[in-house]
C-alpha cells in the first residue's frame, strides 16, 4: 500500500584508501512483473559513488503489490588496506 518507492538516486560515501567498490547487486523491488527498469552506478570521484534505479511499473502496481521491505541494492566492496 502507498506510499511506495518508484525511483531513487542515492550518493554513497566510503573511504577509497581503504576499500575499492567490486560490485553492484540491484534488487527486484522495483520491477515488480520484470517488465524492466532503468537502473545503475557510477563513481563520480574517488569514493564516492552514485546509484540509482526509475521503476517502469505503474505508480497502482507499486502501491498495491510493493513489499513493506525489500533490498534496493547489495554493494560488495574489496579491501585495499
Amino acid at each position: 500500500q502507498a506510499p511506495s518507492l518508484g525511483t531513487y538516486d542515492l550518493l554513497v560515501g566510503f573511504d577509497p584508501g581503504i576499500l575499492s567498490v567490486a560490485s553492484v547487486v540491484f534488487g527486484t523491488g522495483l520491477d515488480l512483473f520484470g517488465v524492466g527498469n532503468d537502473r545503475g552506478s557510477a563513481l563520480l570521484a574517488p569514493g564516492s559513488l552514485n546509484v540509482f534505479e526509475v521503476s517502469f511499473d505503474t505508480i497502482e502496481d507499486l502501491e498495491a503489490l510493493q513489499g513493506d521491505a525489500f533490498t534496493l541494492f547489495t554493494l560488495r566492496f574489496d579491501a585495499l588496506a
